[in-house]
């Protein structure tokens, strides 16, 4: 069983600085960034500025680019190599950040799938249920379909990584039943 990664509700964020470096974050597509990516700067909407939000290991950024605190990568640095790339941002206090740039996988069901298609290019604008075809011989432990705005999904032994570590900040839905882990 794999789930979407989510934002839990109410803790701390992450913005660029620079807008440019949003769309650097946006190309995050599986493919190696290593040697055309440059550290940048980051603001959080945290709780130590008023904003009344929790501290999160896993700063929200977006489902399909999944931001992770130092201390994350202290523990699991091996896990998130295995399935992608870190690369390293930082925020405006220099504390280390490092985007992950999640490998993609051909596990979209698309016509089993509740799909939203953009206009006339047919290209997925967004995915409402989530079929994946041959489930079982997906190999990763957390993923990205292949479509941009895919959001990453995880397996239960993530999950329970993440749990045993007492990690925060993210919560997982399944996408069949809509229902959280």
């Amino acid at each position: 069983m794999f789930y979407k990664v989510f934002c839990e509700d109410d803790y701390e964020i992450i913005n660029p600085i620079n807008k440019n470096d949003y769309d650097l974050l946006n190309s995050l597509d599986g493919i190696s960034r290593k040697n055309i990516w440059h550290d940048f700067e980051v603001t959080f909407e945290a709780a130590d500025k008023g904003k009344g939000k929790k501290k999160s290991d896993f700063p929200w950024y977006m489902s399909s680019v999944l931001i992770l605190q130092e201390n994350v990568i202290l523990k699991m640095k091996d896990f998130f190599e295995a399935n992608g790339e870190l690369l390293p941002i930082h925020s405006s206090d220099n504390k280390k950040l490092f985007a992950f740039n999640c490998n993609m996988v051909d596990a979209l069901d698309e016509e089993k799938s509740d799909i939203i298609r953009l206009g006339s290019s047919g290209k997925i604008l967004l995915v409402k249920k989530t079929i994946f075809k041959n489930e079982k011989e997906i190999q990763a432990d957390i993923f990205r379909l292949n479509y941009k705005s895919s959001p990453t999904f995880v397996s239960e032994k993530f999950i329970e990584m993440y749990k045993k570590y007492n990690f925060c900040g993210l919560k997982f839905l399944n996408p069949l039943e809509n229902s959280l882990k």
